[in-house]
């Protein structure tokens, strides 16, 4: 299980839009916000590296988000 970090996010931003762009890249298991930030988890290493290389700095709702691997535990 991989959890990315998505920083950043417009306030109207909604789960199931997260979700819908990062299965573009592949199998997402959860999808968490909270305020202007959220947490993806995806089930496989090579799949989320794509993920955050496309999905880093794209704009929605006018935001530019901010994907990278999350740092936590």
């Amino acid at each position: 299980m991989v959890k990315i970090f998505i920083g950043n996010l417009a306030c109207n931003t909604t789960p199931e839009e997260l979700r819908e762009l990062f299965e573009k890249y592949g199998k997402v298991a959860e999808c968490d916000i909270v305020k202007n930030y959220g947490f993806v988890h995806m089930n496989n290493i090579s799949e989320a590296e794509v993920a955050i290389q496309n999905l880093h700095q794209h704009q929605l709702h006018g935001w530019r988000m901010n994907v990278e691997m999350s740092k936590g535990r």
